[in-house]
């Protein structure tokens, strides 16, 4: 999750630094938390129901260091892509929110939260 000043995604950029850099994680604004949230709280039979929060692009591990201008660590540049050989992985399905609860990303993508100035 990402947005409003919030440093996770610069603070998470250490856990990831060791991943290759075509490697592919979800990624969600925090004002589409809250929507999502409040879609879920006004939602009527769905107690129990479990729903994936994510916007439209989920961005690549190089993706995320270049739009907060952090070097790419050299392990990362040389990973071996073989290593990983899903760059999917760390991806979800937002298809159920969307149906049940019609949930829209406000930010659909980080470069579009980047341009609207809401990082």
């Amino acid at each position: 999750m990402y947005g409003d000043g919030d440093p996770h995604v610069t603070d998470a950029v250490r856990l990831v630094a060791d991943w290759p850099a075509h490697q592919r994680m979800t990624t969600g604004h925090h004002a589409d938390v809250g929507q999502a949230l409040l879609r879920a709280l006004r939602a009527e039979g769905i107690a129990g129901r479990t729903y994936n929060l994510s916007d439209d692009a989920p961005m690549t591990i190089f993706e995320i260091f270049q739009l907060h201008g952090i070097e790419l660590p050299e392990r990362a540049e040389s990973a071996d892509r073989s290593v990983e050989a899903r760059p999917w992985l760390h991806t979800v399905s937002t298809a159920r929110i969307r149906r049940e609860l019609g949930f829209r990303p406000l930010y659909p993508t980080v470069a579009s939260a980047a341009e609207a100035g809401a990082l």
